[in-house]
């Protein structure tokens, strides 16, 4: 586990000073052949049990910072698992699919939705100690992501946002 090599400074003896986990949302690990990954998204403010409790998650950030090692989420922009409760909880911020996901609607209007999802990645950095974040399938709304790191330098964390491509920067 990434908690244990942090922990025992494997990382660290191998000289990389960032850490970009692409799994770290509660996921479907039979979708994708049955390989556990992020892109099978079920919710994405809920951490994977693999990763122990949000206390463990937060002390192997806390000691990855320690170590002078970044650590970074990998967040799906497009869409959740077609069984996501938020699908249920709220029919009206998702419209289509695409790899087998249900995608958010970004093109509608809502607030609610903007708002959860501003809310969501400024917790990761002001509360888990993330670095920044590198979103799979571009940026699909640059305005939210401005807005999270513009929240997240005023209480002292300025963060990294990359987008799929690596051009599309925040």
């Amino acid at each position: 586990e990434i908690a244990d090599y942090v922990k025992e400074g494997v990382s660290e003896d191998l000289g990389i000073n960032a850490i970009w986990l692409t799994g770290h949302s509660l996921s479907d690990p039979r979708h994708f052949y049955g390989i556990w990954t992020q892109y099978a998204c079920i919710e994405p403010g809920r951490l994977n049990p693999s990763l122990g409790t949000e206390r463990d998650f937060k002390d192997m950030i806390a000691e990855a910072h320690r170590r002078g090692i970044r650590v970074f989420l990998d967040s799906i922009e497009h869409g959740v698992m077609n069984d996501s409760p938020l699908i249920a909880e709220h029919p009206d911020w998702f419209k289509g699919g695409s790899w087998g996901m249900t995608d958010y609607d970004w093109k509608g209007d809502h607030p609610d939705l903007e708002k959860w999802w501003v809310d969501l990645w400024t917790k990761a950095v002001l509360e888990w100690g993330v670095d920044g974040f590198r979103c799979d399938c571009g940026l699909h709304r640059p305005d939210l992501w401005s807005e999270i790191k513009r929240r997240s330098a005023a209480a002292g964390k300025p963060i990294f946002i990359l987008g799929e491509s690596g051009i599309e920067r925040v």
